[in-house]
């Protein structure tokens, strides 16, 4: 598939909130590009990470190659408690190069 996809992934149901040990599930959004059905080009990719009831997440807005950031960017971590962003270069889909990052 090619061109502009809006698409969300569930690895696993969301658990209700009833076991406080609730199993860690991941949902993918993503609203961007896509080439040979991958992630390319400008998009916005949302990692939410729900562990123990608790929702954390992930924004990335930029570039992207073969499914990994790659290029200029700004991904912003949400870890429940604190919030830090990083714009700047990105390689592979690590932070790579000139950039700045906010605790």
């Amino acid at each position: 598939m090619n061109g502009f996809a809006r698409m969300r992934y569930n690895r696993q149901e969301l658990p209700k909130c009833l076991d406080p040990v609730a199993a860690a599930t991941t949902v993918l959004s993503y609203s961007g590009y896509l080439k040979d059905s991958r992630m390319h080009g400008d998009g916005t990719l949302v990692t939410y990470l729900f562990i123990s009831c608790r929702l954390n997440g992930d924004i990335y807005e930029g570039e992207f190659v073969k499914d990994l950031e790659e290029g200029t960017g700004t991904k912003t971590f949400n870890n429940h408690t604190t919030l830090k962003k990083y714009k700047g270069q990105w390689q592979k889909g690590y932070m790579f190069g000139t950039g700045k990052l906010d605790l």
